[in-house]
Parts: structure tokens; sequence; C-alpha cells
């Protein structure tokens, strides 16, 4: 199996400039883990119901559009939470780790290696049969069906700053809110 390898920061957590650090296994580029769920319920009224779901987790992909953006200097969401701290010159709340992400000038391609792992809820669908004569039919079926209605995927990175004290936790609540080790979507969400 195919393994992506690149440059990584060999000094991620600490507070400090990065130390680029060449050959670093990060992992294969195919999912090492896939599970398939699926199940069909029978319910009152004559309806059924009935979803599939899917997880693939345990590989890495190059983000084209992170890589590039943040070599070139476009200041780039995933870096959002630590350009007050970056602009203001304060690098002592910024791990190498992000320094090396969001400061174009210290920012390499490989950079942009991220974990692909999620789920997705790929169909769900709803079904009630009628009883039905006409033109030789007997029945009829009515099915209300949706694809891709929910995903989650692991996050690119933990939250991407934070005060440097010894004893505090590893993100304020506010950052927590924004950086889940787990991102939820869905198409059906509401406005905030």
């Amino acid at each position: 199996m195919p393994n992506i390898q690149g440059f990584c920061v060999a000094n991620p957590n600490e507070f400090a400039e990065p130390i680029r650090k060449a050959d670093c296994d990060y992992g294969p580029n195919t999912p090492t883990e896939t599970i398939s769920v699926s199940s069909n319920f029978t319910l009152p009224g004559g309806f059924s119901l009935s979803g599939r779901g899917e997880y693939q987790g345990g590989h890495f992909g190059y983000s084209l559009l992170d890589g590039e953006a943040i070599v070139r200097g476009i200041r780039w969401p995933s870096c959002f939470n630590a350009y007050p701290a970056i602009d203001a010159g304060d690098l002592s709340q910024v791990p190498a780790s992000v320094r090396a992400r969001c400061i174009s000038s210290k920012a390499i391609r490989d950079y942009a290696i991220f974990p692909l792992d999620f789920f997705r809820l790929r169909d769900v669908t709803l079904r009630r049969s009628f009883g039905l004569n006409f033109a030789g039919a007997t029945s009829a079926q009515v099915s209300l069906s949706g694809q891709n209605l929910f995903w989650w995927k692991k996050a690119k990175t933990r939250c991407s700053i934070r005060k440097r004290r010894a004893a505090s936790p590893p993100a304020t609540p506010a950052c927590r809110s924004r950086c889940a080790a787990w991102v939820a979507a869905s198409p059906f969400r509401a406005p905030s």
C-alpha cells in the first residue's frame, strides 16, 4: 500500500520556530478501514425505513487548496484562529506546527497533508406500499429518499492557538467548539 511521505514539523507542539524534518511517513493514501452498515425497519402503518452509512479511515491526502494558498500568502480559514497573534507579532502563543502552516515564509506544500477519515450517511429511504387496482396493477409503492444527508470528517488540525500556561487546558471552550476533533456538516443545518 503506497504511503504518503514528505516534510513535517519535528517540534509541532513547542512554542518555537518550526524545525523542518524530511521523509516523514504520514500514512497510507488509501483507507485502511472501511465499514458499511445498512438496515431496514418495518414501521406501523405499512411504512418501511432503510438506511445505509459508510466509514472510511486510516488514510491521508494532500490538500491542493490549502497547500497552494498558504505558500502564496493567501489568508486561509484553517489559520484564522492564529492570524491575530501572528499579525500582532506575538508568536509566544503560536505552536511551531501552526507557524509552519500559517506563515507563508515558513510554509511548504507538504504541510498540507491531512487525515481523510470520514463517515457518510449515504442513503435514507422511507417507503409506503398501497393497494391498488388500476390497469392490471395490484399495488403501488411511494418512496422518499435522500442521499448523503449527513457526513462528518476528521478535522485537519486541532485548535490552532492557545495561551501558554502550565496548568491550562488544551483549548478554551470557544476554541474547542470551533476546532472539535470531529467536524460535523449537514446540508440541512440551520444558518448561523
